[in-house]
């Protein structure tokens, strides 16, 4: 899997943020890197929610406690109602590249 683009809007210090990661096929590693504070840790866990959902958190859909709603609630910036993450990204499978777009409105 190789990610490339993040957008982040009221997740953490992320008003209104894209985030463009510069891979390419030369160029297999992402570096995150910024002071104490600056929201490292906020695009990682952006990320495991965007891609897992409930189930990052040992949930299901029928199984969905206020423990996720919390830990949810947690990365949205200064308890705004809503926020979003979008992540894009390819998986290459039998030598063919899929490219994936993930959105995950109103958390």
């Amino acid at each position: 899997m190789k990610l490339l683009d993040i957008k982040l809007h009221n997740i953490g210090p992320y008003k209104k943020e894209e985030i463009t990661l510069d891979c390419n096929k030369h160029n297999n590693l992402v570096l995150i890197c910024g002071d104490n504070g600056s929201g490292k840790t906020t695009i990682l866990n952006a990320i495991k929610v965007g891609l897992f959902g409930n189930f990052l958190y040992g949930l299901n859909q029928k199984n969905t406690t206020n423990a996720y709603f919390e830990q949810v609630k947690s990365l949205i910036t200064n308890n705004k109602k809503n926020g979003s993450i979008s992540i894009e990204f390819t998986i290459i499978e039998d030598y063919v590249e899929s490219k994936y777009l993930i959105l995950d409105l109103g958390i």
